[in-house]
């Protein structure tokens, strides 16, 4: 009778011991969420104060033809930015002018093509109000590169890739860097996710994208006492045209055609 009375004190104490555990486990689950919903809301509203005054930022956004640098510049000039629009197309450039403000103005621009950038400079220097600077670059521009496996790609694939993805990111940023420092603005650069870890296949991407990692990191040390900023966005797989199947498909018939006979032969 005791051994059972004992046992039944001791699952009720076990019971109990669980109830609390359980309690305070959703209490301590209750704390975090509360934590992160003030420090969010905090962080909206030193934000919100902070930026403001759209109508005065002058923001310059690389890759504006299709994907996040035309959605960004779409955006930037619904807040009432004054965006400076780089585009490599005509088509790009076209469907910019029809879709935003006049206060978006397009920029022809080849980020590979140290003239282009140059010719750029000068027409954004030449746009901006006296002693106005730029609020922000937005280095978007970026291009696929060849897929396949490493052998299938030569050195040039990985050097036409870097042209755009890594060193038209460089050439820009040191171009323009001096209406940054005038504004104390901000560098955005997009790597990419895969600017943290290599996937199989995408090695010229991969490569450019890291290099994009390590300059940025660099650059932000550099300006720090500027009181300038430089920030890392890095996308994962997003549906843009550098992710479409047609492009894909395409970049991998390239990298096969150009694989050796030999690597054909292995591959099948």
């Amino acid at each position: 009778m005791d051994c059972d009375v004992t046992s039944d004190i001791i699952k009720k104490n076990v019971l109990t011991l669980k109830s609390l555990q359980t309690m305070s486990m959703l209490c301590c689950t209750g704390y975090l969420i509360l934590l992160i919903i003030i420090y969010k809301t905090f962080d909206w509203l030193l934000r919100l104060f902070y930026i403001g005054k759209y109508n005065e930022r002058y923001i310059l956004v690389t890759g504006c033809d299709t994907g996040f640098g035309n959605i960004a510049a779409k955006r930037f000039d619904k807040l009432g930015c004054h965006v400076f629009a780089g585009c490599l197309t005509s088509d790009g450039e076209n469907e910019l002018r029809s879709q935003c403000s006049d206060k978006l103005q397009v920029v022809s621009l080849d980020v590979s093509n140290p003239e282009s950038i140059r010719k750029a400079f000068d027409f954004v220097e030449s746009k901006l109000p006296p002693g106005k600077g730029l609020w922000g670059i937005v280095n978007n521009a970026g291009i696929t590169g060849k897929f396949g496996p490493a052998e299938w790609n030569t050195s040039d694939d990985y050097k036409a890739c870097s042209s755009v993805n890594l060193y038209g990111v460089i050439d820009v940023t040191l171009a323009f860097l001096p209406l940054v420092k005038l504004a104390r603005g901000r560098v955005v650069n997009t790597a990419s996710v895969i600017g943290r870890f290599s996937i199989p296949y995408a090695g010229p991407y991969c490569v450019s994208k890291y290099g994009v990692e390590a300059f940025t990191d660099g650059l932000r040390r550099s300006l720090r006492p500027f009181g300038i900023e430089a920030v890392i966005i890095e996308p994962g797989s997003h549906r843009t045209n550098i992710t479409s199947e047609q492009n894909v498909s395409s970049v991998i018939d390239q990298s096969w055609k150009s694989a050796s006979g030999a690597a054909k032969e292995e591959y099948g």
